[in-house]
């Protein structure tokens, strides 16, 4: 099992160091996905500054909250944009086009090439800066910041990472069973924005169901936040646990079934 896992680990720092080693050939590339994240993070920040000159709270939320909020879901975008995001999007095209071959015949595990092979370094400068917008938010909220709780915080924005990659890939693995899931990605993509934009603690009813339960998107910033700032109890914690694992493992199983029915663009 360590044996497995050190190789592992190699293989990550290896496919790492070539990535870097190709966009430093085209520096300016390296830039340009942190640049349109922070744009997009200052648009979003004026567009709450602007709503709360006019109320102290949405939904119990106060403006401090809804910064750290966004400095968490920076963080959590940023570490999956620069890990696995751009490897599992291209999936639908490998098995259209039997590229996905050559994953298969490698002695390394398929689920694991194809999310790890294509890093993007300039997406980790994301989680840097999301670390300052958390920090700042902590500050303009006199939040008290413990080693409890910045450990438990870690360990949430952890969850919440695997469970936005299980919940990106589950979609992608489709593509083994049709042609085209266009819809189904610019579907996966909105219900992204959505979440980035709305705290999960604004929904109510159905939709609160919906969003944090049956397609969790909502919990992804919320539970971090919500921890860090204003605490989460037991059965919270347990209930955000096993919606977790409950993703990894159905989204495990279910890109193996679909590896399991995949047939090359050649027969």
């Amino acid at each position: 099992m360590k044996g497995t896992i050190r190789r592992y680990l190699r293989l990550t720092g290896m496919l790492m160091k070539m990535k870097i080693s190709r966009d430093m050939v085209y520096s300016l590339n390296f830039w340009i996905a942190f640049v349109v994240d922070l744009l997009l993070f200052l648009f979003l920040l004026l567009s709450f500054t602007f709503v709360y000159r006019y109320t102290d709270s949405i939904n119990g939320w106060t403006l401090p909250q809804i910064i750290v909020f966004m400095g968490t879901f920076t963080i959590v975008d940023g570490l999956g944009m620069g890990t696995w995001f751009f490897g599992i999007i291209s999936l639908p095209e490998k098995i259209r086009t039997g590229a996905l071959d050559m994953r298969i015949t490698k002695p390394v595990d398929t689920q694991f090439l194809v999310s790890a092979e294509s890093f993007n370094p300039g997406s980790f400068l994301g989680p840097v800066a999301g670390a300052f917008i958390v920090r700042y938010g902590m500050k303009a909220g006199n939040f008290a910041l413990t080693p409890e709780k910045l450990a438990g915080y870690l360990l949430l924005v952890l969850m919440m990472y695997l469970l936005m990659y299980s919940l990106s890939l589950l979609v992608m693995t489709c593509a083994f069973f049709f042609v085209k899931i266009d819809a189904l990605i610019q579907a996966e993509e909105s219900a992204v924005e959505f979440a980035f934009r709305i705290p999960g603690t604004a929904f109510r009813g159905a939709a609160k169901f919906v969003f944090m339960v049956l397609i969790p998107y909502g919990l992804i910033a919320t539970v971090p936040t919500q921890f860090l700032t204003a605490g989460l109890n037991w059965g919270q914690g347990a209930a955000v646990t096993a919606i977790t694992l409950f993703f990894v493992t159905a989204t495990r199983l279910f890109f193996r079934f679909g590896l399991s029915r995949y047939s090359s663009a050649g027969g």
